[in-house]
């Protein structure tokens, strides 16, 4: 699939998936159960890897904005720009479910791990020792659980939705042939 560049119709498209993403920050919402790392994930089909890299930049920076700083951001923006890297060397090569679920996965798992060391960086939460750690991330659990479900469940989305419209645009031989 042909990358999109830096032309109109690409900054369009990266402006609604930022604004997808802040959108889905901002309005309530359990804990931890937004398209963010999908979008990241799915935009790694359409972009260059340096226009990748922006979607989670400017949705995180503005609904950071809008929802208040916290001293761990740069770890959970970090993250994000980890699930763009995840994204990149899983999804370039070709979309199948098996792809998407492995992406999916890994961008959920480094996610808890990157944000939640953050949280223990801090110090305010967490002492800082080994013992410290372990609590930091056995208490961020349940946040886990929801990052895990929110990732499959818009992960999942986006590749029917992927599929669907290949299907319904009459070019399934070509989506079908990129899987491997």
């Amino acid at each position: 699939m042909a990358k999109l560049g830096r032309g109109e119709k690409s900054v369009i498209l990266l402006l609604i998936l930022v604004l997808a993403g802040v959108v889905s920050r901002v309005v309530p919402h359990a804990p931890n159960f937004t398209p963010v790392s999908a979008i990241i994930l799915f935009s790694c089909l359409f972009f260059d890897k340096k226009l990748v890299f922006l979607i989670p930049i400017l949705t995180m920076l503005v609904s950071d904005v809008l929802i208040g700083t916290h001293t761990s951001m740069l770890y959970t923006w970090g993250a994000f720009l980890l699930v763009g890297v995840i994204g990149y060397f899983t999804l370039r090569m070709g979309l199948s479910a098996k792809r998407v679920l492995v992406a999916s996965l890994a961008s959920s798992i480094i996610f808890y791990v990157v944000s939640n060391f953050g949280v223990w960086m801090e110090g305010w939460l967490y002492p800082q020792t080994f013992q410290g750690l372990v609590e930091c991330y056995v208490m961020a659990i349940p946040f886990f659980r929801n990052t895990l479900l929110g990732d499959l469940f818009y992960s999942g989305m986006f590749y029917a939705a992927y599929r669907l419209v290949i299907y319904l645009s009459g070019a399934q031989k070509l989506a079908y042939s990129d899987e491997s």
